[in-house]
């Protein structure tokens, strides 16, 4: 009887671990949604500055911009933390 519990018990942990794992894995990967000011800012600077109309802004358009659109863009969609090589 007790390797029966054991084993039921064992198999809920997994099971949890299992849950867990994929969740996180769902949240690591799932889009976060635009306000309406950054879908704005990105249609105007898509509008403005995306010379090959594939509807993304590549490092060569971008740096095209004008610094006062550059420091829009970089308010509005802030750059994320980059790891750091060990």
């Amino acid at each position: 009887m007790k390797k029966l519990i054991l084993a039921a018990a064992a198999l809920l942990c997994a099971t949890v671990l299992t849950v867990q794992a994929e969740d996180a894995a769902v949240k690591k990967h799932a889009k976060k949604e635009l306000t309406p000011e950054q879908k704005q800012l990105q249609t105007d600077m898509l509008t403005k500055y995306d010379a090959d109309k594939n509807g993304k802004l590549d490092e060569k358009e971008k740096a095209a911009m004008s610094e006062a659109d550059k420091a829009a863009w970089a308010k509005a969609f802030p750059p994320h933390a980059k790891k750091k090589d060990k």
